[in-house]
């Protein structure tokens, strides 16, 4: 029987992966940065990461240049890539994502969204700084593909952002009123 096992590194400059079987030994294979490229792409959402060509926005479907971040139209960030922009993004056209995220949850009620629609509904709500439903969507679409290395360490991050939101928020409440 054959094992597998795979350890990324992400922000540094190389991916390692160990097979091993029980009758060999370890064998390390080791890709260089655009081995991670090809893992974004391969468990990416294919509407929200870098597109080589034009794209409609998942929201509005104005049809954007490749690789932007946000939406032209309406001024979505598209991406969990940048967690402090889209966290902090005031630009977005909210009528038109409170429409997108309104037709999203109709397909939930009459079907079961894949970790696609599921990822698209999460970054919605977290535009409308709706952090927990975002974040609860974005969970399902993990739990849905836990193979998903580069979603899973977004959500991670997006996880630990929210807690030191939360910790800030607390803090801020037990301050005493200044006279």
């Amino acid at each position: 029987e054959k094992a597998f096992f795979t350890e990324n590194h992400l922000h540094g400059t190389q991916l390692s992966e160990t097979h091993f079987t029980e009758s060999s030994p370890i064998e390390t294979v080791t890709n260089n940065v655009d081995a991670v490229s090809d893992i974004e792409k391969s468990h990416s959402p294919k509407s929200l990461h870098h597109n080589q060509e034009p794209f409609p926005c998942p929201f509005c479907y104005a049809v954007n240049e490749p690789q932007v971040f946000s939406c032209y139209s309406c001024r979505a960030i598209l991406t969990l890539s940048d967690l402090e922009t889209l966290l902090n993004n005031e630009d977005v056209d909210q009528e038109m994502l409170k429409d997108a995220v309104t037709r999203l949850e109709a397909q939930k009620e009459q079907r079961q969204l894949n970790e696609d629609e599921l990822t698209k509904l999460g970054i919605a709500h977290l535009n409308l700084k709706n952090l927990r439903q975002g974040y609860s969507y974005l969970s399902s679409a993990v739990e849905m593909n836990p193979n998903n290395i580069v979603l899973s360490s977004q959500v991670h991050s997006l996880a630990l952002r929210l807690a030191e939101l939360k910790e800030k928020a607390k803090k801020s409440d037990k301050k005493p009123p200044k006279k």
